[in-house]
């Protein structure tokens, strides 16, 4: 999607609508919850010159991860990386990459992975060497293609297709 412009897409911007607000936004019990929505949209305006390598990117992760069944696994996993890539805008990637792991999946898919045996056939260098380009997580190619792959592996010897059993998610 080049030329993907968040405000235009939404019909509104949270910022813009703000400031026409005043005093009136101050007052609003919603007040938070706007403010996360405003930092939300901050940072994805941040990144829109690189949305449509973040969409192509996603097209052929879900299309690997079709094959097996598991397009809501691959799509979890796809949206949960821009987490990461706010987190490496303040911590090093040594950092950043173990605590969003933490963040995004439930403990006890984390205990289950590293005794995962690979039944997933596919792997995601290749997608994610380009997307570590263009996001700036050089380094992380491998260990997000080896995540992904180990996620999907525990989800076909479980033979649950459902994301909110690996992610952190309501």
């Amino acid at each position: 999607m080049p030329g993907l412009d968040i405000c235009e897409l939404t019909g509104t911007c949270v910022e813009c609508a703000r400031k026409a607000l005043g005093d009136t936004c101050a007052r609003c019990p919603e007040r938070s919850r706007c403010d996360s929505a405003l930092e939300g949209l901050r940072f994805v305006k941040s990144l829109e010159p690189q949305l449509d390598v973040f969409v192509d990117v996603s097209r052929r992760v879900v299309s690997k991860a079709e094959k097996y069944g598991r397009i809501d696994i691959a799509v979890a996993f796809m949206k949960s990386l821009m987490g990461l890539v706010k987190a490496l805008r303040s911590a090093p990637p040594q950092a950043a990459f173990p605590a969003w792991v933490a963040a995004i999946l439930r403990r006890d898919v984390v205990a289950k992975l590293a005794r995962t045996p690979y039944v997933f056939a596919g792997d995601f260098y290749e997608e994610f060497k380009w997307f570590c380009a263009e996001f700036g997580c050089r380094g992380l190619e491998i260990p997000l293609s080896n995540l992904l792959a180990s996620i999907l592996s525990l989800s076909l010897i479980e033979g649950v297709a459902d994301p909110s059993r690996y992610f952190n998610y309501a």
